[in-house]
């Protein structure tokens, strides 16, 4: 289920969304995975290789080429995301064409951040504690025997520091679950200022008309795991606008699994 916690949002070379993959000009390819970059490249996969058939490498952050990409990768504290801008070029001898593709996107979280109305209800005092990290404890199968987790920091100034976790039963407070959110609107106006940015930052070379275009583009987020489903069911891509995102297709099934 680890996937479907997680967002995508992508332009291709023509400055349309698509599925977080970037074709090159032969065999080589960069999918945006959970929240960095997977490079694939059938022909410089070595076979003693730690990674699966046909990923080389992942990208977290920073600049440079590989399998020739040319990228620049930043890491955003804005929902554990990644965003990514790349290119790749061909000069086809035949006809001395030079020709340039260009891809952006961005891989996130896809759930909001519970942890401050989690602690409101717990009536944990907020002025002594720093929520840390949320979870579940579960002791069987139904949502009766499930509790929220939070765990928590002391703040400084009050003593030696100290950790500690926090429950609260699930049943009777399923309002404080945390939310599937996708790519937020908030995110993607990040994104654009981001992209405007990395020519100059970077002296990264960006075609001015494509990123015009995506700059004034309707964007379409989608579910990471939902499109891995919908890729192996032969069914049709889809997603929705930044801020609209419906629950990933696993989460509800759980859900529904669970009420029974």
């Amino acid at each position: 289920m680890a996937l479907s916690n997680w967002d995508c949002l992508a332009f291709g070379p023509d400055a349309e969304p698509i599925q977080g993959v970037f074709q090159g000009f032969h065999e080589a390819y960069l999918k945006i995975y959970k929240n960095y970059i997977l490079v694939a490249d059938p022909k410089g996969y070595h076979e003693e290789s730690s990674m699966t058939k046909p990923f080389i490498g992942k990208i977290i952050a920073g600049f440079g080429q590989i399998a020739g990409f040319h990228f620049v990768a930043e890491p955003m504290l804005e929902q554990n995301s990644i965003f990514i801008v790349a290119m790749t070029d061909h000069f086809e001898q035949a006809t001395e064409k030079y020709s340039r593709r260009y891809f952006t996107g961005i891989g996130c979280d896809g759930f909001e951040d519970p942890s401050i109305r989690l602690a409101q209800a717990m009536g944990i005092d907020l002025e002594k504690w720093e929520p840390l990290t949320t979870g579940t404890l579960s002791t069987g199968g139904t949502i009766s025997n499930r509790k929220y987790l939070l765990g928590c920091e002391s703040k400084p100034g009050h003593g030696r520091k100290r950790y500690k976790d926090f429950t609260l039963p699930m049943e009777g407070n399923e309002h404080l679950e945390t939310q599937y959110v996708g790519v937020t609107r908030d995110t993607w106006k990040d994104f654009k200022k981001w992209l405007k940015g990395v020519e100059s930052a970077r002296d990264f070379e960006m075609d001015q008309e494509w990123l015009a275009k995506i700059l004034k583009a309707k964007p379409i987020r989608y579910n990471q795991g939902d499109s891995y489903i919908g890729t192996a069911t032969n069914q049709e891509w889809c997603g929705t606008a930044p801020g609209k995102a419906g629950e990933p297709f696993l989460t509800a099934a759980f859900k529904k699994k669970d009420r029974k």
